[in-house]
């Protein structure tokens, strides 16, 4: 189910074993606490994890954003 909602993409090897690697057991940990802690669904958890990925983006590039204007910023 997680899956097919896109929350972890498996690497298929020739024996059509599905393999993971460590960015998604770190993304399945952080699904598995919202789970416990929120009581959230898959579809739920999918969500909160496009939407957290998305919020630590907007976070990343307001940083930058922030350090290219002080720049041009003068302090008094």
């Amino acid at each position: 189910e997680i899956v097919g909602l896109g929350v972890i993409e498996p690497h298929e090897d020739e024996h059509s074993c599905w393999q993971f690697d460590d960015r998604a057991a770190a993304i399945m940990q952080h699904a598995l606490r919202l789970r416990r802690e929120l009581a959230l669904d898959w579809p739920g958890i999918a969500v909160a994890l496009t939407l957290l990925e998305e919020n630590a983006q907007l976070r990343l590039e307001n940083r930058r954003l922030q350090q290219r204007l002080s720049r041009f910023i003068t302090h008094t």
